[in-house]
């Protein structure tokens, strides 16, 4: 089935600009819009939670990273939104994000793969609405939960990126990918990498 999703990347007209055009997206069928936590840009928890106000069907997904955001947060963040939204919310990691890394002197490619792998399991098991305790390399959690009522359908989660092994954690544990305009070489090699690790 093909999707049509609208990725805002530099974005810098008001808010009540971008809700606007959420809104004509969402009229016009469009399937999902696509908003990241680049520091200069607005906060896309505020934002997804003002276009969950204004919009119907549209699917609402954020990118942001498992280095300024502990993934616990996300999760929360990403309940709020999915009973604002009635369940049209999509998560995405990605393993850096220079626009917010670097400015916050948080260095970039540090155990991404396995920040990766722990934030997915946080988020999925958080969204169960279960107490959870969490010991990994990287994060920890002691019986931790979300205690507010929230759609029952859990939020995809999704990962951007292009390494080869950031793609064979896709197909393991995302629910899938977004990747930028490649080479059809690559992009195939990719789906290749991730049918792989899924089935």
């Amino acid at each position: 089935m093909v999707q049509v999703m609208a990725d805002f990347v530099g974005y810098k007209g008001s808010i009540h600009t971008f809700i606007k055009m959420a809104c004509a997206l969402d009229k016009n069928g469009v399937d999902a819009i696509v908003v990241s936590a680049d520091l200069w840009a607005h906060d896309i928890f505020v934002l997804c939670g003002a276009f969950a106000t204004h919009t119907q069907k549209i699917k609402l997904a954020f990118v942001t990273n498992p280095y300024s955001w502990l993934p616990a947060l996300v999760a929360r963040s990403a309940a709020t939104l999915a009973s604002l939204s009635n369940g049209c919310v999509r998560i995405c990691f990605c393993a850096g994000g220079s626009f917010t890394l670097k400015p916050l002197d948080i260095p970039m490619w540090n155990k991404p793969v396995t920040r990766l792998r722990e934030a997915i399991q946080i988020c999925r098991q958080m969204l169960t609405g279960k107490s959870i305790d969490y010991h990994g390399k990287i994060f920890t959690l002691n019986n931790t939960h979300i205690d507010f009522p929230f759609p029952d359908e859990t939020p995809g989660i999704f990962i951007a990126g292009r390494g080869l092994k950031i793609m064979a954690l896709t197909g393991e544990l995302a629910d899938g990918a977004f990747i930028e305009p490649i080479s059809t070489v690559y992009e195939n090699k990719i789906m290749a990498i991730i049918e792989q690790e899924a089935y």
